[in-house]
């Protein structure tokens, strides 16, 4: 069996090291190197429960956050050590979550901590500001993990390549439309090359509604290129954090070389690709007023890097993934948190694609299932 996949990023990639290991024929093609769009613009944020999410969604995270324990502990690219998410002066639980909703997750098997504040400062020693409601001061998500992506890319990349060869990855040369064809479907590139395949596997990110036609991949998107976030990389810092550290109006984490990376999902609200300049450095600068008061001994940071970059977002946030026809010829996987949920979903694309075994746990998520607002 040979299998064209769409996409190389962090999703695309796992789709197809895991097809090639299994011994199926695979090439990747994108318009740009592995990564590079979308997965190396991510916070890069593992983790299950954090998210709002019902028992299934929660199940699908949560088998995806152990295959990436399992696979990737004693890679240098890969950092376990959870997430904390701190209590606020105003008295905001550390987590804005109920305690019914934690004890559900608990029952489901998600691992969280209430810490005192001694505890928080053991483990963080850099934090300021560490405050207390009724006797927490944190919780930790002890699962949570972060990875460095332009890490995790490679070892896939390598992956794919030692199992299906030089040949399987073709970059530089974008996808103009999906052939799908009476015959064996294809992809046209740009080139006016056709690669065709046994089947075809979309994971194209925001790109996967115009390749498919739309209506069945519906993606949330102001605009035709994604839903737009903020992520600032700071210049070294004197001292940094050893894991996540979330507070309510802030999530940081350490980067290579001493580096914090941040971000703030409400900062996202309003926000647009094509927005001033000026509007992006207020952003900005708030971030870094919010970094410097949750660490202590630090001057305010330096932003090294700013990106503001499109993500794939189906309208409610549940990945979208399964065959496009009845012929079983074109197979798409779009979702958000792409980096948690890629070996969940390459899983499920073997057993689709590779095997004819229907994964019962996206069923939900299929493409013809009901409408999703």
């Amino acid at each position: 069996m040979h299998i064209v996949v769409v996409g190389a990023g962090i999703v695309g990639l796992s789709i197809a090291v895991g097809l090639a290991e299994a011994g199926a024929g695979v090439v990747v093609v994108d318009g740009g190197p592995p990564g590079a769009r979308l997965t190396r613009t991510t916070f890069a944020w593992l983790n299950a429960g954090f998210l709002p999410v019902d028992r299934t969604y929660w199940g699908l995270r949560s088998g995806s956050l152990d295959a990436w324990h399992e696979a990737s502990a004693g890679h240098p690219w890969f950092h376990a050590g959870g997430s904390l998410h701190l209590a606020t002066a105003g008295g905001t639980e550390p987590d804005d979550r109920s305690a019914a909703w934690r004890a559900e997750l608990r029952g489901w098997g998600e691992p969280i901590v209430a810490l005192d504040a001694a505890a928080v400062h053991a483990l963080e020693p850099a934090l300021a500001g560490v405050t207390a409601v009724g006797g927490v001061a944190a919780r930790l998500f002890r699962r949570d993990a972060w990875v460095e992506t332009d890490g995790a890319i490679g070892h896939l990349v390598d992956r794919l390549l030692a199992a299906a060869g030089p040949g399987a990855l073709r970059t530089g040369t974008p996808v103009a439309r999906l052939e799908p064809g009476s015959g064996m479907p294809g992809v046209r590139l740009t080139s006016g090359e056709t690669l065709h395949g046994d089947h075809v596997v979309v994971a194209a990110a925001s790109d996967t509604p115009v390749l498919t036609g739309g209506g069945l991949v519906p993606v949330l998107a102001p605009d035709a290129r994604g839903v737009p976030g903020l992520l600032v990389l700071t210049a070294p810092v004197a001292i940094t954090v050893g894991r996540i550290v979330r507070r309510d109006d802030l999530v940081l984490r350490p980067a290579p070389g001493g580096r914090l990376l941040l971000q703030a999902g409400a900062l996202d609200n309003d926000l647009r690709l094509d927005e001033p300049a000026a509007t992006t450095d207020d952003r900005v600068r708030t971030l870094l007023a919010r970094a410097a008061a949750t660490l202590s001994r630090v001057d305010a940071p330096v932003a090294e890097q700013v990106t503001v970059a499109a993500r794939a977002l189906p309208p409610d946030g549940r990945p979208i993934v399964g065959w496009l026809d009845g012929a079983r010829r074109t197979y798409v996987a779009v979702t958000h948190s792409g980096i948690t949920l890629a070996p969940a979903i390459a899983r499920i694309v073997i057993e689709d694609v590779l095997h004819g075994r229907r994964a019962t746990d996206l069923d939900a998520y299929r493409p013809r299932a009901a409408p999703r607002a």
